[in-house]
């Protein structure tokens, strides 16, 4: 296991004792979410690579697990700049308003 994702896991078994109950029901909630069964494909993709693809899964999966909303336009944007900085990628998001592009990504 990675230096990284053992520290992670520490620090959550760390502070879930601390919880209330409600955050615990919604830790629980997330947790069940990321076990159920899933299927991520990439057809053809110059953006999304294997890592991407199931972090970015996996947003959406809690995202409707918490919201009957579609995945708007703004949210979809600010998840693809988040999972692209976190799979490897660099991805910056555009000052709102901007009349040229919504975001920036270099793979």
């Amino acid at each position: 296991m990675k230096k990284e994702k053992q520290r992670i896991i520490e620090k959550l078994i760390e502070v879930i004792p601390a919880l209330t109950e409600g955050q615990l029901f919604w830790l629980d909630k997330v947790i069940r979410v990321f076990k159920s069964p899933h299927k991520f494909n990439i057809v053809e993709s110059d953006i999304f690579n294997k890592t991407s693809l199931d972090n970015f899964g996996d947003a959406l999966r809690i995202h409707h697990s918490f919201s009957i909303e579609p995945f708007s336009k703004d949210k979809f944007e600010c998840v693809l700049e988040r999972v692209l900085n976190i799979s490897g990628s660099q991805a910056t998001l555009a000052l709102k308003g901007n009349r040229g592009h919504d975001i920036s990504i270099e793979v």
